[in-house]
């Protein structure tokens, strides 16, 4: 094999399918890389997971090459940009990829004994999403999803569909998101891993799903993964579809509010997961407090917040839950729907928001349970 590629795109593509390598498993640390037709495509896998990724080149010689995926990911990366060469040689002590780049040439032996990265054979249906967004259902919805994996179902994202809408949601018991899109064709419902939803979604413009597979893709990208097995709870008892009997909605603005709790969060210099902000109303006033420590007290009184109604006590919230949904809200203004200080607290889109975008009328909802004091 011989090829001229470009080295920023080599080192972008070796990146890519590097990402599902599994360190721990030696039968998983290679990349196959194959060259034909002014291509090379490069591919990985784990155990449950595949990448494939595609890239212009000039095919002097075509041919199959195993290479150790680590090694390679390091030495494209630092190649830089200009034209790249890559070729095997053999000499008497085995194959060899070299690889020059400017001034710069390294070689490594090749894995002739290691199973070439295989693709699996998919099939599945494309969702019929509106331009831009998947990438907006994925980022309302994944901060939800645990990380505990004792609870391996709860790390994934519930996708399903009933013909006429696609939803997506994700719970860790403590708050939940769910986001939904006008959508015909599919019917079914599948749970992803949220992690891996989160790292492809950034750059797919397309997402298969089979029975047992679900695949993201763009012009040059594809990533596959096994969906997880299990019966998903029940989203829609957690996050009511009625907006009615709330005693108190507060109408914040979504920067104003992020950045309150951005600022509380700022004074707790020992990062805790459970830090809670207490939420007041007093005199049609929204005033958040954090008492980080014995030493240190913030308090932030939001601008642009009007309120409906009342309730007695105090609002205590996690901040960082707080802080994740108004960072992935898509809306300008939210409304934090209270029944009363132990119920979980009802996130919508404000009234005067437009909820469509590019053509695509979203609902998003999200839910977080107040902490207990």
């Amino acid at each position: 094999m011989k090829v001229l590629v470009e080295g920023a795109e080599l080192a972008r593509a070796a990146q890519h399918v590097s990402r599902v390598l599994d360190k721990l498993d030696p039968d998983h640390t290679h990349i196959t890389l194959t060259a034909e037709h002014d291509t090379v495509t490069l591919t990985a896998n784990s155990r449950s997971q595949w990448a494939r990724t595609r890239l212009d080149a000039d095919v002097l010689e075509p041919g199959t090459v195993i290479v150790a995926g680590y090694w390679f990911t390091a030495l494209a990366g630092q190649n830089g940009p200009g034209e790249t060469v890559i070729e095997t040689r053999t000499d008497a002590r085995g194959e060899w990829l070299h690889t020059v780049n400017g001034r710069t040439r390294a070689r490594m032996r090749l894995m002739p004994g290691a199973a070439e990265n295989e693709w699996p054979d998919m099939q599945g249906m494309e969702l019929a999403l509106p331009d831009g967004t998947l990438p907006r259902l994925i980022n309302a919805v994944t901060h939800c999803a645990s990380r505990n994996q004792s609870r391996p179902l709860l790390t994934g994202v519930h996708i399903h569909g009933d013909g006429d809408h696609v939803v997506f949601e994700a719970t860790d018991r403590y708050r939940a998101a769910r986001a939904q899109v006008d959508a015909p064709g599919f019917t079914g419902s599948v749970v992803v891993p949220a992690e891996w939803l989160k790292r492809v979604g950034r750059d797919a413009t397309s997402l298969h799903i089979g029975s047992h597979l679900v695949m993201a893709s763009n012009r040059v990208d594809e990533d596959m993964t096994v969906v997880l097995d299990g019966q998903y709870p029940d989203i829609a008892r957690i996050i009511p579809n009625t907006e009615d009997e709330y005693p108190l909605v507060v109408h914040a603005g979504r920067d104003e509010l992020l950045a309150a709790v951005k600022y509380l969060r700022a004074l707790d210099m020992d990062n805790r997961d459970t830090l809670p902000v207490d939420m007041t109303v007093t005199n049609g006033e929204v005033v958040c407090t954090q008492a980080a420590s014995a030493d240190s007290v913030g308090q932030v009184t939001l601008d642009g917040t009007s309120v409906d109604g009342a309730m007695d006590g105090m609002l205590c919230l996690n901040a960082q839950f707080l802080a994740d949904i108004t960072a992935s809200w898509p809306h300008g203004t939210v409304d934090l729907r209270v029944r009363d200080a132990l119920k979980p607290v009802l996130f919508t889109q404000g009234d005067n928001d437009n909820d469509e975008d590019d053509g695509a009328r979203l609902q998003w909802r999200q839910v977080l349970v107040p902490i207990r004091q």
